[in-house]
């Protein structure tokens, strides 16, 4: 029998830190402050589309960065542009930012490399998504109809402890785990690694304490650079995450794998 632990639940990390930015999601900011200080010259992740089709995109300055909407964390085919970043572009310090489907294939491809294993040296930082799994477009149309509200365009979602909040038209849809997991994508459904291991930092999308959300620090290169944000004090606040934080991070993991 499986042991759902803290050490299987969220794996291993540094410390786990609260961070709020100055009106910017949070990953742009990290992003931003990883381009400004040369730690990369590029950053993968999605965009949305006129017609609201996400799509995979490069980023190759901070101004590009300022395109994209909130769901350029989401999972959308990120892997596909490794090739293309590396080998067409010539881009040396590479961001990749995606939930755990994306980067167990970013750290497999680093594994296996593409010609002389450059995926392995040009990608520069990893940042993870907590996700409590994937909905496809009809699924969002059907999971925002068990919430009684017509259907419309979903401009953001992030966690609260009672579930997913939707937000769309100005109205924010709430939705418990247990029915989210219900229209989930059926891979999502055997995904044990939904706290996105295996990578630099990983974003928790949780409010807690106001606009703070818990970012978990799991290897040296994202402590230095979370360390170097916190002393830019005008533009962001990082404080070490209490007990109760974790824990509610654990939560919505607890219920999905009951």
């Amino acid at each position: 029998m499986i042991k759902v632990d803290r050490k299987f639940l969220l794996g291993d990390f540094k410390k786990v830190v609260l961070m709020e930015s100055d009106q910017r999601p949070v990953i742009t900011s990290i992003l931003k402050f990883a381009f400004q200080s040369n730690i990369i010259d590029s950053a993968i992740g999605t965009i949305k589309n006129n017609k609201g089709n996400v799509l995979p995109a490069i980023a190759t300055d901070e101004k590009d960065l300022e395109n994209f909407s909130e769901i350029f964390f989401i999972q959308s085919g990120q892997n596909s542009f490794i090739k293309k970043a590396i080998q067409k572009y010539g881009l040396e310090k590479i961001a990749v930012v995606g939930p755990a489907c994306i980067m167990d294939g970013i750290n497999k491809l680093q594994y296996y490399g593409i010609g002389c294993n450059w995926a392995k040296s040009r990608i520069a930082l990893k940042i993870g998504v907590f996700c409590i799994g994937a909905v496809s477009r009809e699924g969002l149309k059907c999971e925002i109809m068990e919430t009684g509200k017509d259907n419309g365009n979903v401009e953001k979602n992030y966690l609260c402890r009672e579930g997913i909040v939707f937000e769309s038209q100005n109205e924010k849809l709430k939705v418990d785990i247990k029915t989210h997991y219900n229209y989930i994508n059926i891979g999502c459904k055997y995904c044990l690694n939904l706290s996105a291991r295996g990578v630099d930092i990983t974003f928790i999308p949780f409010k807690v304490d106001n606009n703070k959300f818990p970012v978990i620090i799991r290897s040296e290169r994202g402590e230095q650079i979370l360390e170097a944000m916190n002393k830019c004090q005008e533009r962001f606040l990082i404080k070490k995450a209490e007990e109760k934080h974790i824990k509610m991070i654990e939560e919505p993991l607890r219920t999905i794998m009951k």
